[in-house]
Order: structure tokens, then C-alpha cells, then sequence
């Protein structure tokens, strides 16, 4: 029953509004504004980009109202005018995100020149002999529950685990 009255409502609304009576637009969306911006944070996870995204789907539902059919209820026209506009906004997005890495790859062409990688097998075997006894030892006052090679998971349950070299 509610709702058939609002449905009611909002189509005499709806007819208002495009005789001329523009000032119950806002009447008429008000119940909506949370749920657009919602719908359109959810999409683009930013609060400034909802706030001016549901601003414009607003706009647009302005824009479009005539073209309003009245074969869905208006929330979800508005709804999917909102999911448009967010999608919008993704598409934007990721072109501008795109755009830049495409710049800095044609300004920089040429001139990247890698950093020389160490050599591992340089290290003495001395120095990872004493890091991993020391990374085997509990922190002062503390018990260790980690798990190293030839620990079970059990043993790491319990906080039994072996340490190598132990």
C-alpha cells in the first residue's frame, strides 16, 4: 500500500515538475540523495569523488527527467543513472592513471639505466650463519611461536619449533 502511494506520489511529482513547478525536484529526490551517494562511494572509494559524482547523477535525473518512463520506480532509475556515473568516473580514473604511465614512459625513454644488482654468492656464509641464530632467539620476556625448516606445524603450534643449526 506505501508503496503504491509513494509511486503514486512521485509520479505526480514527476508530472509537476515537467509542467514547470522545478522547485519540487528536490522534494522529489530528497528521500534518494543519501542512497546515490552510497551507491556511487561504493563504486569510486572516494568520499570527494561520491560527493561530486552524486552531484552530477542529480543533475543528469534533472536533465533526463522526461525520459522517465515509469516502468521501473524512480529510485532505481536514479540508482542507475548513479551507477553510470560512477563508472564514468572509474573509466576516468584509470585513463588518467593510464595516460600518466604512458607519458613517463616516452619522456624517460632511454634514459633509465638499472641499478647494479648484488651478488649474493659474495656473501660469507659466516654472516648468514649468525643472523639466522640470532633470528632464532626469543625477544627478551617473550615466547616465539615462528616456524622454521624441519618445524612441523604442530611443533609451531606448540611453540617447539627447531631452529636450524639448533
Amino acid at each position: 500500500m506505501f508503496m503504491e502511494m509513494t509511486r503514486t506520489t512521485e509520479a505526480g511529482l514527476i508530472a509537476r515538475i515537467l509542467a514547470g513547478e522545478k522547485e519540487l525536484f528536490h522534494e522529489l529526490i530528497r528521500p534518494y540523495e543519501r542512497m546515490v551517494y552510497v551507491t556511487l562511494f561504493s563504486i569510486v572509494r572516494n568520499e570527494t569523488e561520491a560527493e561530486d559524482g552524486a552531484q552530477e547523477a542529480i543533475i543528469s535525473a534533472y536533465r533526463h527527467l522526461a525520459s522517465f518512463r515509469g516502468d521501473a520506480k524512480f529510485s532505481t532509475w536514479l540508482t542507475t543513472i548513479a551507477i553510470n556515473e560512477g563508472r564514468k568516473r572509474l573509466r576516468k580514473t584509470k585513463g588518467a592513471v593510464e595516460d600518466s604511465i604512458e607519458e613517463k614512459e616516452e619522456s624517460h625513454e632511454g634514459d633509465y639505466t638499472p641499478a647494479p644488482l648484488t651478488d649474493w654468492r659474495e656473501i660469507p656464509l659466516e654472516a648468514g650463519g649468525s643472523v639466522s641464530r640470532r633470528m632464532c632467539e626469543p625477544p627478551r620476556g617473550r615466547r616465539v611461536g615462528g616456524w622454521s625448516a624441519g618445524s612441523s606445524l604442530r611443533d609451531t603450534a606448540r611453540g617447539t619449533h627447531r631452529c636450524r643449526g639448533s
